[in-house]
C-alpha cells in the first residue's frame, strides 16, 4: 500500500516551480556574470548542485535560497515573479520564448548588465529604435532569422 505522501508528488518529471526558480536563479547570475562555481562557493555547495537548482532538478530548500538572494542581492520574491496564482511558469508566447532564450546568452547578459547604465533616456530610446530598425529591414530582406539558432 503506497503512502499518501508519495500519492501527492509526482513520481517522475520536475515540478514547474522548481523549474521556474531555477531559471529565475540562472537569470539573476548571469545578468550579474556570476559562474556557477562563484555562486557555488557563496552558499556552500558544490557548482554541480548548482547546475541542478538550475535546471530543477533538485529543490532548493529555504535556507539556500536565502543565501543565493543575499549573495545575487535580490529579494527572494523575485525568483518567484511570473508564476502568480496560475502557477504558469513557461512564456505566454514564441516572442517571450525567444527572449527567455536570448537573456541566457553571453550577449543578451551583458545587453541586460549594460543597457541600464546609459544615463541618456533619449540614447537608449535611439538604440532601441536602431535595434527595431534593423529586425524590420531583416524581416523585409530575409526569410532566415537574424540569430543563427532559429529561435
Amino acid at each position: 500500500m503506497e503512502n499518501q505522501e508519495n500519492q501527492s508528488q509526482p513520481s517522475r518529471g520536475i515540478h514547474p516551480v522548481d523549474h521556474h526558480v531555477g531559471r529565475a536563479i540562472r537569470r539573476r547570475r548571469k545578468a550579474l556574470g556570476l559562474t556557477q562555481l562563484e555562486l557555488a562557493l557563496a552558499v556552500g555547495k558544490t557548482f554541480q548542485q548548482i547546475q541542478k537548482y538550475e535546471r530543477g532538478t533538485n529543490r532548493v530548500s529555504a535556507s539556500v535560497l536565502y543565501d543565493m538572494a543575499t549573495f545575487l542581492r535580490c529579494p527572494i520574491a523575485r525568483f518567484f515573479d511570473g508564476i502568480g496564482n496560475s502557477e504558469q511558469t513557461e512564456p505566454a508566447s514564441m516572442d517571450d520564448a525567444s527572449t527567455a532564450h536570448f537573456l541566457l546568452t553571453a550577449e543578451g547578459a551583458g545587453l541586460v548588465r549594460h543597457f541600464p547604465t546609459i544615463s541618456s533616456p533619449d540614447i537608449r530610446r535611439k538604440i532601441t529604435e536602431l535595434v527595431k530598425a534593423i529586425v524590420a529591414d531583416h524581416r523585409e530582406t530575409s526569410v532566415e532569422p537574424l540569430h543563427g539558432n532559429g529561435i
